[in-house]
């Protein structure tokens, strides 16, 4: 959904906008699933101040995250390499903009509580727990790593807290989901 991507620029020529851009076959498919989850790689930001030094930088204005409503996403991962790119106001703005549509987020938080912290859905009578985290810098820190007090993506270049955290979705659903991007 960043705006200054081709198919953002297509979109916003359509009449029909979103509507126009996917086929009612793939629209049909993502909305019968039981689940859909998307990797949201980039900020819903209005910030213009990007990380310095970064190759790419990928954001959207904070009104487009309910085009993800459209699609019929139900849930967000935020553990990657881009959900920094805008620095903590771009990770806190996201997370506003995706409360604001009620857009369950797994992966980052304000605070390492909410970073690490499972999400929990019953599907057809059954719980499940999705956990997510990410490392795809190993030498580079463009994207912070939440601490008790500030906001980041939940990390795994040392597994611990990852591990603990679905452990103890383990104790809690019938099924725990782990969505790594990339990272040990």
């Amino acid at each position: 959904f960043d705006n200054h991507v081709e198919n953002m620029e297509y979109m916003y020529l359509q009449p029909n906008g979103i509507s126009d851009c996917l086929s009612k076959e793939l629209l049909n498919e993502v909305k019968g699933a039981d689940f859909f989850m998307v990797n949201n790689e980039f900020t819903y930001t209005k910030s213009k101040q990007g990380l310095v030094g970064k190759d790419y930088l990928f954001k959207s204005e904070p009104q487009n995250a309910i085009l993800l409503r459209y699609w019929g996403v139900d849930m967000v991962g935020l553990a990657n390499n881009h959900a920094f790119d805008y620095g903590e106001e771009g990770l806190v703005d996201t997370l506003d903009a995706l409360k604001k549509i009620d857009m369950p987020v797994v992966g980052a938080g304000k605070n390492l509580d909410e970073a690490k912290q499972a999400k929990y859905f019953v599907l057809n009578g059954r719980k499940i727990a999705i956990v997510a985290a990410s490392q795809i810098e190993r030498t580079l820190t463009f994207t912070k790593e939440a601490t008790s007090n500030s906001p980041g993506v939940l990390k795994t270049l040392n597994p611990k807290k990852f591990i603990a955290e679905i452990e103890n979705a383990r104790k809690k659903a019938d099924y725990v989901i782990v969505y790594v991007h990339w990272g040990t």
